[in-house]
């Protein structure tokens, strides 16, 4: 089953009710006010805590899954559509981008700035040995 996740840049409170959840989202900075209510906020508190987000609305509400499967997903698709919710590997994907990124562009100033050894081809996997060796020798133990 699909995880899911906030986003980081959604502000979200939930307020418990005698009816249910309340949730208020809001997506930072500058965003529209959101409230979901009944059983779309059940849906959205559910999505980042159980893996089985359709099989644990039908349990909750009584209703049979097979029912309710099509709409419940159809509902988070839409929630991940409006940056609600994201699935949990592409939030993973997307904050390892932009480590790349940094990495790349930490990688492109080091070459403008001469911080680079050249090594030829053929003593290529010499270095990388020596690299490796360094750093054995150096990290904590």
């Amino acid at each position: 089953m699909t995880t899911y996740s906030v986003p980081k840049s959604l502000a979200h409170g939930v307020l418990e009710e005698d009816t249910g959840p309340r949730v208020f989202l809001r997506h930072v900075p500058g965003g529209p006010n959101l409230v979901l209510e009944s059983t779309g906020a059940l849906i959205w508190c559910l999505a980042t805590e159980v893996d089985d987000v359709p099989a644990e609305v039908a349990e909750l509400t009584g209703m049979p899954v097979d029912e309710i499967r099509a709409d419940v997903l159809t509902f988070l698709d839409s929630l991940i559509e409006g940056g609600l919710l994201a699935r949990r590997q592409e939030q993973e994907d997307a904050a390892r981008l932009v480590a790349l990124r940094e990495a790349a562009a930490r990688g492109w100033e080091d070459l403008a700035a001469g911080r680079y050894e050249d090594v030829a081809d053929d003593d290529l996997e010499d270095y990388i040995g020596q690299l490796g060796a360094g750093a054995r020798n150096t990290s904590p133990s």
